[in-house]
């Protein structure tokens, strides 16, 4: 990347200087990783992505950047297109847009299971979010009557799509446009934000499990890009009280509680704990040559603003809330002096999987977790198909 997109980079995004740095003197894979996986935790997933995308944008018109683009871009022909393409996650392709898309691929390129979805291996139900569906409504609407409106809740009650988490940013122009404009967005934890497992692709959530819980290891992660997502809205350019978003527990208040209390609390005062014990020399920090590629193994920041967030949501000051109590505050001294001996990879290595209980099971009036999520799966075509198997070289 040139010096000066360099430099144009590092006063747009001061937060990514660490990891832009490391770009720019071109170290080895590991180190990139190493500052990916911690600094890439602390921000917003939709800050990281639009950095990204115009990173690529400065890389691809350098002559190495451009080759290096094509040599690790197999199967694309044309990476350019691809970067420049105005899509946003929120939009709602219509056909011309499908074939702009189709068109950055190889011809014949089976582009991440569509050969799956047409045979009926891959049945689950892809559907759009709420907000995108009000925005492409918002953008139907004539100036005038976009500027009549005055309330819309968006019930975000099943998964969808492209990063639905992200997708408010795509209403920002409304509420700047229509002061009077107030936007509610209201997510099922039940059937949605709790049903998102981390998984590479959809389907193989229902063929790669050992139980059929939720399990605790996911809970706070798949919270926390909500928040995340919903307190980047007003550095974006989102008025103020024109956007909230609420957390919704119902039916279920009470487990909801249980499960935050269990699980969030206790994520918040492992990160605290980790870095109080950094402050006071308890704990050292690890190199990259202690990691490698094993990155992931870091402790780092994994919920490091969560802590004031919840603070501040607890105390009705964000535009973040919850129909239910989020529990109290863990001990944070406590978990310091038990773990006062502990090196950062223990540190690492136990934080995913030490939790009490480690899943959950959903109770009356809900159906059960499997019920709930297999709500989400077609049903199996008519006649003899090719079913989705476990095997992991299995290619969709």
């Amino acid at each position: 990347m040139p010096e000066t997109q360099h430099f144009a980079l590092l006063q747009k995004y001061p937060q990514f200087a660490i990891l832009l740095d490391a770009l720019r003197k071109e170290p080895g894979a590991d180190t990139i990783q190493f500052h990916l996986g911690n600094i890439e935790a602390c921000e917003a997933p939709s800050v990281f992505a639009t950095l990204c995308k115009e990173a690529l944008r400065h890389v691809q018109g350098s002559r190495h950047g451009h080759e290096a683009l094509d040599h690790h871009c197999d199967g694309v022909s044309s990476v350019l297109g691809m970067i420049e393409s105005p899509m946003e996650h929120w939009d709602i392709p219509m056909d011309g847009d499908l074939d702009a898309m189709a068109s950055f691929w190889d011809e014949g390129e089976d582009t991440h299971g569509l050969k799956a979805a047409l045979t009926g291996r891959d049945r689950v139900k892809y559907r759009f979010s709420a907000a995108a569906m009000a925005i492409l409504f918002i953008k139907s609407c004539n100036e005038r009557l976009q500027m009549q409106l005055r309330k819309i809740v968006l019930n975000e009650n099943r998964t969808a799509v492209a990063c639905p988490e992200r997708h408010a940013l795509g209403l920002i122009q409304f509420c700047r446009q229509n002061p009077l404009l107030k936007i509610e967005r209201r997510v099922q934890l039940w059937s949605n934000a709790l049903q998102d497992e981390g998984y590479f692709h959809s389907m193989t959530k229902y063929v790669l499990r050992d139980e059929w819980r939720i399990q605790s290891a996911q809970i706070t992660q798949s919270i926390w890009k909500w928040v995340q997502e919903a307190l980047a809205l007003a550095p974006a350019g989102m008025p103020d009280n024109s956007f909230s978003l609420i957390l919704d527990g119902q039916p279920l208040p009470n487990l909801a509680t249980q499960m935050f209390q269990a699980v969030v609390q206790r994520d918040i005062a492992w990160q605290r704990a980790w870095e109080e014990s950094l402050d006071r020399g308890v704990a050292s920090l690890p190199s990259v040559q202690d990691f490698g590629l094993w990155y992931h193994l870091y402790p780092g920041h994994r919920f490091k603003h969560l802590s004031r967030a919840m603070e501040d949501m607890a105390q009705q000051k964000s535009v973040v809330q919850c129909n239910f109590d989020v529990g109290k505050a863990w001990d944070v001294e406590n978990i310091i002096q038990e773990h006062k001996d502990w090196t950062a990879q223990q540190w690492a290595e136990r934080w995913p999987v030490d939790y009490d209980p480690a899943s959950w099971e959903t109770e009356s009036p809900l159906s059960s977790w499997r019920s709930l999520l297999e709500e989400d799966l077609l049903p199996e075509p008519e006649g003899p198909y090719e079913r989705w198997t476990e095997d992991p070289d299995d290619e969709f």
